[in-house]
């Protein structure tokens, strides 16, 4: 078993058994955001019984994809409905829908941008995908440590992880054989993390 020493400075790791991601020098009990850069953020979204999705930006960018289909790079190159006359649902029937199936609309003047998928399955559930990355809330312990487990999405996740405010090569990363500890609020780590 490698030695164990407390820790003097902020490092980040990976176990080289599990893959998890270990990061120190944080506040103790803090919420850190974490960025990984090659997976992509997904929101799921339900078409209602005539097949339309409604997706509110609500200051989000404009999603790179819907349901596996590219979406246009620019708001603007999206066809826009009056406030008035956005595709409706009345007894299972839809009323002014887009010729070309995606439009977008504002409720009213001053909120964001809506946009509108029509001819979808009723009562299926659809992806939007954004090019940005995923971003994940750990919290720190006491000893303001923070593991990011090799689990569910981010198993096997490649490319950069943004911890905080720095960025991580993940095939980088300097790996070691046993995980830091944090024992009665001290931080112990194991020879060679960083």
């Amino acid at each position: 078993m490698a030695a164990i020493a407390p820790l003097a400075s902020a490092g980040v790791g990976k176990d080289a058994f599990t893959g998890d991601i270990y990061a120190t020098g944080y506040p103790p009990y803090a919420e850190i955001i974490t960025e990984y850069m090659g997976i992509p953020q997904t929101r799921a979204y339900s078409a209602n019984e005539c097949g339309i999705v409604r997706v509110n930006l609500n200051a989000l960018p404009l999603p790179s994809s819907f349901d596996g289909t590219a979406i246009p790079t620019t708001l603007s190159a999206i066809p826009a409905m009056d406030v008035a006359n956005p595709p409706k649902c009345v007894n299972g029937v839809i009323a002014n829908a887009p010729s070309g199936g995606i439009v977008r609309f504002r409720p009213n003047p001053d909120s964001d941008w809506n946009l509108m998928f029509t001819g979808k399955t009723p009562f299926v559930r659809y992806t939007a995908q954004w090019a940005s990355g995923k971003e994940r809330k750990v919290k720190a312990n006491a000893c303001g440590l923070i593991r990011l487990s090799n689990s569910g999405p981010y198993q096997g996740a490649t490319g950069i992880v943004r911890i905080g405010s720095g960025n991580h090569t993940i095939s980088s990363i300097p790996a070691f054989n046993a995980p830091p500890a944090c024992r009665n609020n001290t931080l112990l780590t194991p020879a060679g993390f960083p």
